[in-house]
């Protein structure tokens, strides 16, 4: 714990955070689960860490900055969420996957997922997602969100206005 409040509060380049967070995450290699899969799987030509780029980034964006950002909130702490947040914002982008490639075809034309930029932007996607394509058909017949997204960019909504009631 010691070591990720540290790394929490060291000053540090964007470009550096998630190398850094792995290198403190990191666990001694294991002599049995470095080299299998399984417990059943052949032994692998060459031991793979256990804890991997995406993973840290997964716990970072949805464990790790979360749990420091509401810390800082409930401590009244502002320069901590402010570090929360753009720590948060400067994350690089995740591994792309199959809901953010239905996300990019369905609500940005089938942009590459070059066209996000950073972990929170895929996040913001997947949200969208979750709170609208999840509660509509595969033709998003009735979904509301164009029309929200049209309010949002004229200046008449807010977010408070969405109606997908979750």
């Amino acid at each position: 714990m010691a070591r990720l409040e540290k790394w929490f509060t060291t000053a540090l380049p964007d470009a550096e955070l998630a190398d850094s967070l792995l290198r403190i995450l990191q666990v001694e290699t294991d002599e049995f689960w470095s080299w299998h899969w399984t417990f059943r799987s052949a032994r692998l030509a060459h031991p793979q860490p256990l804890l991997g780029a995406a993973r840290v980034t997964d716990l970072a964006v949805n464990v790790i900055l979360p749990w420091f950002w509401m810390r800082a909130v409930e401590g009244r702490t502002a320069e901590l969420r402010e570090r929360a947040e753009h720590r948060y914002l400067a994350w690089p982008m995740a591994e792309d996957n199959s809901l953010l490639r239905l996300a990019r075809q369905r609500l940005l034309g089938g942009a590459k997922a070059a066209a996000l930029k950073g972990a929170a932007a895929q996040q913001g996607l997947l949200q969208i997602l979750r709170d609208f394509c999840d509660h509509s058909n595969a033709l998003c017949e009735n979904c509301p969100f164009p029309e929200l997204a049209r309010g949002f960019r004229d200046g008449n909504q807010s977010f408070s206005s969405s109606s997908s009631g979750d």
